[in-house]
């Protein structure tokens, strides 16, 4: 449990960052470049991911997963995540009437919670027995810790 929740700590600060960069985006393409709502909102989305990616691998999931494997699964889970983005943005902004400007932020807290469960679930889960394995080895003096103990 202690793990899951330094986990999703770590999550949401790599995901106030990659959400910070993700409406940044979205405003430039949307107020300076002048393109619709949902297309400033995609292009928002879809550039943050890869920082985004590499923060998550390395730090909140201390993974170990190969890039070349990991991270066309990252975007896919992270292209369902961008479905429930754009369905509760185009809701918010189109059936609720909520400023566009807004509609971005709700569409990024659906992302984010759909998006843990399913890089956690889909991406990084191998890492979670073998990092289980290597601690308990360590514990019994077979191997190193891989937190950093012996």
């Amino acid at each position: 449990m202690e793990r899951l929740l330094g986990e999703m700590l770590r999550f949401g600060v790599v995901g106030v960052i990659g959400a910070s960069l993700n409406y940044g985006i979205f405003l430039f393409f949307f107020w300076v470049v002048g393109f619709d709502y949902r297309v400033a909102g995609v292009l928002g989305f879809v550039l943050a991911l890869p920082p985004a990616y590499f923060a998550n691998r390395r730090w909140t999931f201390r993974s170990e997963a190969k890039v070349v494997t990991s991270l066309p699964i990252y975007y896919f889970t992270n292209l369902v995540a961008l479905c429930a983005h754009v369905a509760t943005q185009w809701f918010v902004g189109e059936i609720l009437n909520i400023p566009k400007e807004l509609s971005q932020i709700v569409g990024i807290g659906v992302a984010a919670a759909t998006s843990f469960f399913l890089v956690k679930k889909m991406v990084f889960r191998g890492d979670e027995k073998s990092q289980n394995v290597a601690t308990r080895a360590a514990s019994i003096g077979l191997a190193k810790d891989p937190r950093g103990g012996v």
